[in-house]
């Protein structure tokens, strides 16, 4: 099934999966499975962790995915892990995006791809495999992207490479691996429905732009103590940057226009605001892992440990006016700090589980981990003293699944688990109901929120009639307690500040027929 990307793969492809270019851009996408999110949006509730070779992905800052940055050309396999399985770690609410990334042995060899499309798209993916001599190996891809864009003022583009040089013996293997990448994406958000509906290609106001780069070096090892017996190793160090620029129309300029029945007399002017953001993370990692076959169990156990040190800064100027519908840069001579954000995460974890098989065509699951977090912020908002703050989380979450060989060609299964996220810096950065933030600009000192634990049971049947054919019908009911959503606050006099607070309950169930 040839698709654009991975990610219309996985929506053309995988149960209950579908894609939302909010932004407008095919690289700022929200992946929705089962009703939870995986977004490069910030400020939106991310409900599916993301893992490359080992390696989480989500940004600690608000747990967002830089979809641009991911090396699609060098990725092997992806599997979309159903359900809240803490194994996965924190974000696993809905499941647990899981892609490894090929190497020399598995792609000996060359690719060469080269698309294109409407509205100047072109897209040149390569990859390159080679099988050294003594176990060595070497992988190396890169994808280069460009289009002009169906929108009006929406052109992008992006480059990312990627490199992995390892060994394989009998015993041993291990890889490094780095991964770059830079991205200029335009997306030109929502429009009027008026407007839409006369010239759906055009757009609101000017310009939106997000820059992104990232640089990702890992390291991958396993060592087999004997047949049985395993121990393997991950860490990583990661860096991404992650600035925005849009030219929208000033809200207190409109709140004006309301009160005259002309905007362009009393003297009214400023109807542009131009409002720019910049975060930066700086990640460092590690998870390391046992495993043990005692007869009819195969037991594992392990840790995890990250490091995040991040900064999140945003400005504003306004009281300048548009040219056409592009904000006049022209104009501006300076810019007002809204907000400035410094933090630091740490995030470790046990866990441990085993997988029985007392006979053939049965199989029980089971594990606990342990998860413990600690989020420390500094947040200076309008300019004003940075105030201090820090959060602790601790949770242990369990998981228990079965499954039975009911016929040659039948089957049953049953999983429920348990899983955690933890309110990102951002949304504790915009917790006070009392001083709404402007998502995603402002950010202050505010209380605690709850962490959201997340619940699921899955029930399903296999059916496989012959070797071309396979059905699976499978119900879930998931669960997030303590979940946290944006709230308008009533104070806005433009309806574009709120809060985020704990709401209580949500509900997500359905039954799944692939």
């Amino acid at each position: 099934l040839k698709s654009s990307s991975f990610s219309e793969l996985l929506s053309r492809s995988a149960t209950s999966v579908n894609l939302n270019e909010i932004q407008g851009n095919p690289f700022q996408l929200d992946l929705n499975y089962r009703g939870q999110r995986l977004s490069s949006v910030l400020g939106s509730a991310q409900g599916i962790s993301a893992y490359l070779d080992g390696v989480r992905i989500n940004e600690a800052f608000g747990d967002v995915i830089s979809w641009d940055m991911l090396p699609e050309s060098a990725i092997s396999t992806i599997t979309l892990v159903p359900g809240s399985n803490p194994m996965y770690g924190m974000n696993t609410l809905a499941g647990a995006l899981v892609m490894t990334t090929k190497n020399g042995i598995t792609h000996e060899g060359g690719e060469f791809e080269i698309s294109g499309g409407s509205f100047g798209r072109i897209r040149t993916d390569v990859g390159m495999g080679k099988k050294l001599a003594d176990g060595y190996h070497l992988y190396v891809a890169a994808t280069g992207f460009r289009e002009d864009g169906w929108r009006e003022k929406s052109d992008s583009k992006l480059a990312n490479a990627f490199i992995k040089y390892g060994r394989e013996t009998e015993k041993t293997n291990w890889d490094f691996s780095f991964t770059t990448g830079a991205g200029n994406l335009k997306g030109n958000g929502l429009l009027p429905r008026d407007q839409y509906l006369t010239a759906y290609r055009n757009g609101y106001t000017f310009s939106d732009i997000t820059k992104t780069t990232a640089q990702q070096l890992a390291f991958n090892f396993a060592h087999k103590l004997s047949n049985e017996e395993k121990v393997s190793l991950v860490t990583w160090v990661r860096h991404a940057k992650r600035s925005g620029s849009t030219g929208d129309v000033n809200g207190e300029y409109l709140d004006n226009c309301l009160t005259q029945s002309d905007c362009t007399n009393g003297g009214l002017t400023g109807s542009a605001v131009i409002n720019k953001n910049e975060a930066n993370y700086y990640t460092v990692g590690l998870t390391t892992q046992w495993d043990k076959k005692i007869e009819a169990h195969k037991v594992y156990a392990g840790a995890t440990l990250q490091y995040t040190k991040s900064r999140y800064q945003s400005w504003e100027s306004n009281d300048f006016d548009f040219v056409g519908k592009t904000a006049n840069l022209a104009d501006v001579t300076g810019y007002t700090p809204l907000s400035d954000h410094q933090g630091k995460t740490i995030q470790s974890a046990l866990f441990i589980g085993d997988v029985f098989t007392p006979q053939s065509g049965t199989l029980f699951n089971g594990g606990l981990r342990f998860d413990y977090t600690k989020v420390r912020n500094n947040l200076s908002n309008d300019g004003a003293a940075a105030e201090s703050e820090t959060f602790s989380y601790r949770k242990l979450n369990p998981s228990v699944g079965l499954s039975q060989q009911l016929t040659k060609s039948t089957g049953f299964f049953a999983n429920w688990s348990q899983g955690m996220r933890v309110p990102s810096a951002f949304e504790l950065g915009c917790a006070n109901d009392q001083v709404p933030c402007r998502v995603p600009t402002g950010l202050q000192s505010d209380p605690y929120l709850k962490p959201i634990i997340s619940q699921t049971t899955e029930i399903g049947f296999r059916l496989n009639p012959n070797d071309n054919t396979r059905v699976t019908l499978t119900g879930f009911y998931n669960l997030n307690k303590d979940d946290v959503a944006f709230i308008r606050a009533l104070s806005s006099p433009n309806g574009n500040a709120g809060y985020f607070s704990n709401i209580g309950e949500t509900l997500r169930r359905g039954i799944e027929l692939a």
